[in-house]
């Protein structure tokens, strides 16, 4: 920036953009140069972890590559894997002499391509100097930085339509520059072994600068293709169809080629908001929490969840250490909220509408002789912060010494007499036993969450009207798939299958076998939506990480605490018929169990004593107060929390969700 900005001497207007390319070098400091850092991401499960919390995101850069720009311009090249990385490198960055010199990059690359050819330090490279070439651009031309304000999920595209090849019609929207944009299948020409699509811009829009680029994205089962579109007027786009498998043809013909549209335009803003997002998850490959990721991610809260009250600063002498509770006041099944600043826990509030992102349940070791050992038990994985995988059952006070250094914020619920009473230590000890050990349940952590064909996707603020939905979650399962089975078996793959009766099938084949049984006169699309719908049951199994050879329930935290209340007897009023798999830690946290005139100890610091007397929590460790949502306000029911919405930033739900 100093060798080609005049000595480094800019605007203070353009702070905030210069901080997105600055962030590609200090970033990378920080996560990868930490002292012990290549030692801890030797660790599979915090590889695992980390690649899990954060693939959502990084999609979006790796589809940076993974792409053809079309225009007027030639037909993209297809690469056979000849030629240096650095120099396939540079072929995505080439960009035809008419276009904006920053519209990129060029290039497709095809199932014959391998990841490994690619260099990535040259990608590196040229990602960051893209950032920097449209910084400087901007501060040449004295631009009001502001408009391309980096947010978090920013790149989330928006759904336009889909494209059948057999249809007759097309569709119109608005862009991004222009004030429409149509595409449809052009019929003027053959079809043979190349669908031939039409694109149309529009009048562009007055208040966007110049040089104005539409990205859009088109998705089908065997492939996609990211549009760059410099100029208005009607653009052709081929759509190789030769070679493609049973699956690819049926999905093409079925399911068409959906259509999204990146609202950032410029691929420099995308990555820009792709980089801000990843920064909220830096504390989730480290031991502590940095203090910009904690105050980034304290506004992230306040931004996209707007729950309150909000997390406010503690007393800091009640804050630096955790509270010297007496340990015989907990109880078997009493209820522990967490929520780390780590941009994972964050994030599952902001999708489920909750105030924490993660649950334990207190259980103490059945004794002969008094009351056992307190223990705090929960579903949660090994990573940089955390040094033991899956379920697991840790003695109080040492669990307390780990959540300390992990920056847990931790709330402690007691149950109600009646339920205390309902629950049966031996049973609920018998039911750890059992499953002690198993993998952290990733393989359903989705379907926990979605209950509802389109209520439960998350949207970006100010308007929220940019959300995720199950048609970009259906595209970005078939890429995975493709690229990663190991991801796809993970995630989503096993619960696919359960939902269809079906083992071993892809996610082509899952959506071929469920749309099968469509009513005739039914929507495809929203039939689909169903899918991920469809009730988890608890007795389901799966085969768990890292050999696939264990099998048992796959249990989040907030569903493993369900189930050792289940399992315990709380449910008795209701019999068996709640199935935990649905349970998020709202789901857990609401329900009307715990006891609303617990007389907490004097030193209790009580994190919502200003809200109703049946709510009170006391809150045991964190720097920042943290209450828990609609506490204790959802009496139990049969096939509770199958149902639920959770749909920002209002979050309203039927009374008995």
């Amino acid at each position: 920036l100093e060798a080609e900005g005049g000595g480094g001497q800019t605007s203070g207007a353009v702070g905030g953009a210069l901080a997105a390319c600055a962030a590609f070098g200090r970033r990378e400091t920080h996560c990868c140069d930490r002292p012990g850092r290549k030692t801890m991401m030797m660790s599979r499960h915090a590889n695992l972890k980390w690649t899990y919390a954060v693939g959502f995101v990084l999609w979006v850069l790796l589809g940076a590559c993974a792409v053809s720009c079309v225009r007027d311009a030639p037909r993209p090249r297809t690469w056979t894997g000849s030629g240096s990385g650095d120099a396939l490198v540079d072929a995505f960055f080439e960009t035809p002499a008419e276009n904006a010199s920053w519209a990129w990059p060029r290039g497709f690359l095809g199932p014959q391509f391998a990841f490994g050819e690619l260099s990535t330090d040259r990608l590196h490279d040229r990602l960051r100097e893209e950032v920097r070439r449209d910084v400087m651009r901007r501060v040449a031309s004295g631009e009001d930085v502001g408009d391309a304000k980096a947010e978090w999920f920013g790149f989330l595209p928006s759904y336009l339509g889909t494209i059948m090849p057999q249809a007759m019609e097309g569709h119109a929207t608005e862009g991004h520059c222009y004030k429409e944009i149509g595409f449809e299948v052009d019929r003027s020409e053959e079809v043979g072994t190349e669908l031939h699509l039409l694109f149309f811009l529009g009048d562009k829009r007055e208040e966007i600068f110049e040089p104005c680029v539409e990205t859009l994205v088109i998705f089908s089962g065997n492939g996609f293709k990211v549009l760059n579109f410099a100029q208005g007027g009607a653009h052709k786009v081929t759509w190789d169809t030769k070679e493609l498998t049973s699956d690819e043809n049926w999905y093409l013909y079925e399911r068409g080629l959906h259509v999204f549209l990146f609202r950032k335009g410029s691929w420099a803003s995308i990555i820009r908001d792709a980089v801000r997002t990843a920064s909220l998850f830096v504390p989730f490959a480290t031991r502590d929490v940095n203090p910009f990721s904690e105050r980034d991610n304290l506004a992230y809260l306040r931004e996209y969840q707007g729950i309150k009250p909000f997390m406010e600063p503690r007393d800091p002498a009640r804050a630096a250490s955790p509270l010297q509770l007496n340990s015989s006041l907990i109880h078997s099944g009493d209820f522990f909220g967490i929520l780390r600043l780590d941009g994972l826990d964050p994030t599952l509030a902001w999708a489920t509408g909750s105030t924490t992102g993660h649950t334990a349940v207190a259980l103490r070791r059945p004794s002969v002789e008094g009351q056992g050992e307190l223990h705090v038990c929960e579903s949660t994985a090994k990573d940089a912060y955390w040094d033991t995988n899956g379920i697991q059952c840790t003695p109080y006070e040492v669990w307390l010494a780990k959540a300390q250094r992990a920056e847990h914020h931790v709330v402690w619920a007691p149950l109600a007499p009646e339920y205390r009473r309902k629950f049966n230590e031996v049973k609920a000890w018998e039911w750890f036993e059992q499953v002690e050990g198993l993998d952290y349940g990733y393989e359903n952590m989705i379907f926990s969450w979605i209950d509802t064909v389109e209520m439960n996707y998350p949207c970006v603020p100010p308007k929220f009207d940019r959300c995720m939905s199950w048609i970009l979650l259906e595209v970005l399962a078939i890429f995975y798939d493709r690229i990663s089975t190991v991801v796809a078996q993970k995630m989503w793959l096993q619960a696919l299958n359960k939902r269809v009766g079906t083992t071993g099938l892809s996610t082509l084949q899952v959506i071929r076998k469920f749309l099968e049984g469509r009513p005739q006169n039914e929507d495809k699309t929203l039939y689909l939506s169903e899918l991920p719908t469809i009730p988890e049951q608890d007795d389901w199994t799966y085969e768990m990480f890292p050999n696939m050879t264990m099998t048992g329930p796959s249990m989040v935290c907030s569903v493993f605490v369900c189930r050792t209340w289940k399992e315990a007897g709380v449910f008795q009023e209701v019999g068996s018929n709640v199935n935990c798999g649905e349970f998020t830690p709202y789901d857990v946290h609401k329900l009307q169990i715990f006891d609303p005139s617990f007389d907490f100890p004097e030193q209790c610091d009580r994190s919502d004593e200003s809200s109703d007397e049946g709510t009170r929590t006391c809150q045991i460790m964190g720097k920042y107060t943290l209450n828990l949502n609609d506490h204790n306000t959802v009496p139990l029911k049969e096939h509770m929390a199958e149902g639920c919405p959770s749909f920002p930033p209002k979050y309203e739900r039927e009374k008995d969700c």
